[in-house]
């Protein structure tokens, strides 16, 4: 399994968009019509100050129609909404909905699905996923709690899916990021880190990661709007902060890798993980930052 190496977070959509497509089709056969199928798997790791953690999986396998664009689906989904370029802040807004103009997208039912890491599975649920003008529902698999422990950084996930009513055997694996380490904010040690200064411009470093990922800063300030940025995961960032108020808020780095993934049965798959580290702070003026 590989992470993608030309992808940067401005082509996200443009990942959802090619996974599956071949090109414009003119003539389906009989088991084109019927629908290929597309495989999601989505984890999240948010891990506070003081390295207390929570996680989440999501697993979805959807059967996209031939008129379908399937990148449509994927996103909807997924819900991602996409970063700014790389190198680059912007404002974060309410994401928009993506929506599909033909066809019915079913959500197959698994079967016996587990997701397991380092020895340990996670139990997953199935669960009705809402149903968006009728185009897009069946059967997601989330997990049942926000436990950590069984979706690790840095392993091997293993999905497997058997004996599903309308979904061949699968089988596939894709490696997790690392946790950011060595992280810190203006020369400061994350674990230390309680206080901002207002209208600097945020220095960060941790240890670089894989060159194929990225890292999200997310700034959100009360009453204002969210501040977000995105850069290569190559240990340094700079954050144009712009403020002249203080305020409370809260500090978001993560790093996100999107990965294929691919089985007997898949048209195509997507793997999104998401690791981040976050904490309160304070806004200050300058003069009394510690």
């Amino acid at each position: 399994m590989r992470a993608l190496a030309s992808l940067s977070p401005a082509a996200v959509g443009s990942l959802l968009l090619a996974l599956g497509c071949s090109g414009n089709v003119t003539s389906y056969s009989t088991e084109e019509a019927a629908g290929s199928v597309h495989m999601l798997l989505r984890v999240e790791r948010s891990t506070a100050r003081d390295e207390s953690a929570e996680a989440a999986a999501l697993v979805g396998f959807l059967r996209v129609p031939a008129q379908v664009d399937p990148s449509s689906a994927l996103e909807l989904l997924d819900g991602v909404q996409v970063p700014p370029p790389l190198g680059q802040c912007a404002s974060r807004q309410s994401p928009q909905r993506t929506t599909l103009t033909s066809g019915a997208v079913t959500l197959l039912e698994a079967g016996e699905l587990s997701l397991a890491s380092n020895g340990q599975e996670t139990p997953l649920a199935p669960r009705a996923f809402p149903t968006v003008s009728n185009l897009l529902s069946g059967v997601v698999y989330t997990t049942t709690d926000r436990a950590a422990e069984t979706l690790p950084a840095g392993s091997l996930y293993y999905v497997q899916a058997r004996r599903g009513s309308e979904l061949s055997d699968i089988d596939t694996t894709v490696l997790a990021p690392e946790e950011l380490e060595e992280l810190q904010v203006l020369g400061t040690p994350w674990a230390r880190l309680e206080q901002l200064p207002v209208g600097a411009e945020l220095s960060l470093s941790w240890r670089p990661g894989s060159p194929t990922d990225w890292v999200v800063v997310e700034l959100e300030m009360s009453g204002a709007a969210t501040t977000w940025c995105a850069f290569k995961d190559d240990g340094l960032a700079s954050v144009p902060l712009h403020l002249t108020e203080a305020t409370p808020a809260r500090l978001s780095v993560r790093r996100v890798r999107l990965a294929e993934l691919s089985a007997s049965g898949l048209a195509s798959g997507l793997a999104r993980f998401e690791f981040e580290r976050f904490a309160s702070v304070e806004l200050v003026p300058t003069e009394v930052v510690d």
